[in-house]
């Protein structure tokens, strides 16, 4: 019969954290955007993409949500999403969604320029800003 004394068998399973025989993995596009990420066993990371053109895999932990694989350094790395701060701010070729919430008419226009105004009927507008790898931004407007 086993006693307290006896030490515990290695723990495995979620996020393979107590085994380092597993690894965590990110599978992403060309573009850096994450379609999926999770944990394996380290010797099976390279077959996590399932062979579907398009994409690639990392050895590295993310959340396709807040983060993306920067592509523009010398090997692939996660980092965070960078957020927008205002509509005075906007990166370029942003894509800005401006839906009346009245009519629900909705406008598309593409910023080049950094900076995004919006002049129409008075009335309250919901303001979507959209531009990878930066988190969407969005807002209302009332004029």
């Amino acid at each position: 019969m086993p006693s307290i004394a006896d030490p515990l068998p290695p723990l495995t399973g979620m996020l393979g954290l107590f085994d380092p025989s597993y690894a965590a993995f990110t599978v992403y596009d060309d573009e850096g955007r994450i379609h999926g990420a999770g944990t394996c066993a380290a010797d099976v990371v390279e077959m996590q993409t399932g062979g579907r053109p398009g994409l690639a895999v990392i050895a590295a932990e993310a959340h396709h949500l807040t983060d993306y694989v920067d592509l523009s350094g010398e090997t692939p790395a996660v980092r965070r999403r960078p957020t927008i701060a205002g509509l005075d701010q906007l990166p370029d070729g942003a894509v800005v969604e401006v839906r009346c919430l009245i009519t629900g008419s909705t406008k598309s226009y593409t910023v080049d320029d950094g900076s995004f105004q919006y002049d129409d009927l008075p009335g309250t507008y919901r303001v979507t800003v959209r531009r990878f790898p930066y988190m969407d931004f969005v807002t209302e407007i009332r004029l």
